[in-house]
């Protein structure tokens, strides 16, 4: 598994319909939506967060953990939909 870090910098560049996520001055390579684009928290005492959805052909959800188990009705499988 990769090791995780908190990221030190987050940057979003907006332009008419293109938008640019940037991690520690590293453009993010994947298709976003425009909308929504939630910033988290900005206050001293709390650590600031970012929201935005990732565009793909296909998502999958994989569920390792016995507390998310639960079958797919009729489909929903392939949709990201997770308990």
């Amino acid at each position: 598994m990769t090791e995780r870090k908190l990221a030190q910098s987050i940057r979003v560049e907006r332009d008419g319909e293109n938008v640019r996520l940037f991690i520690d001055g590293v453009e993010f390579p994947y298709w976003l939506a425009l909308e929504p684009i939630e910033v988290g928290p900005v206050h001293p005492d709390e650590v600031p967060s970012l929201r935005f959805t990732v565009l793909a052909t296909r998502v999958d959800v994989v569920n390792s953990d016995p507390r998310w188990e639960e079958s797919p009705g009729e489909g929903e499988q392939g949709q990201g939909k997770a308990a």
